[in-house]
């Protein structure tokens, strides 16, 4: 790790929420969850339709979408990462290569005709170059939050006080 930091170009962030867990695809509506903090796999409540063999990291999110002129919130599953997209193992690849099958996938499953169904999405992962723009526009401020928390090591106390105390400030 003492030059991991030398081509920054290679490094890259992807703001995340909080609610993150592998999901494993049967086939069909027939997703299962894994979140590391039960003993064992639980159906998701969320309707996600994906093609069998599909193992994938992400995070369920809600949307605001109109509906018949009436705000309705829905829910959705962001693509983080995957390991296996309808059998085909790409966990061997370098992370660019695999988003980029990702967002295929998510685009290939995604459904917005069907309303009873979660939106699919996989985010572009952003060059760890554009933090500082990031963090001073305050783009995904909660989101980085969430990911400062985990990657404690990289950042002083100081400026997760900072963060955390910005949130509390109404940005919830």
């Amino acid at each position: 790790m003492e030059d991991g930091l030398t081509h920054p170009r290679e490094w890259h962030f992807l703001p995340v929420g909080r609610d993150r867990g592998f999901f494993l695809s049967l086939g069909g509506m027939q997703v299962y969850r894994y979140s590391g903090s039960g003993p064992k796999w639980e159906e998701i409540p969320e309707k996600i339709e994906m093609c069998n063999n599909t193992l994938i990291y992400g995070d369920i999110i809600e949307e605001i979408t109109i509906y018949e002129d009436k705000q309705v919130i829905t829910s959705g599953l962001n693509i983080i990462d995957a390991i296996l997209l309808g059998g085909k193992d790409i966990r061997h690849l370098p992370y660019v290569e695999r988003n980029e099958l990702c967002q295929k996938f998510a685009r290939s499953m995604n459904k917005p005709n069907r309303d009873d169904l979660a939106a699919m999405r996989c985010r572009k992962p952003r060059e760890l170059l554009e933090l500082p723009r990031c963090l001073a526009f305050g783009i995904c401020l909660k989101s980085l939050c969430d990911v400062l928390a985990i990657y404690l090591s990289l950042f002083s106390q100081t400026l997760l006080k900072i963060f955390s105390s910005i949130i509390h400030l109404g940005l919830d």
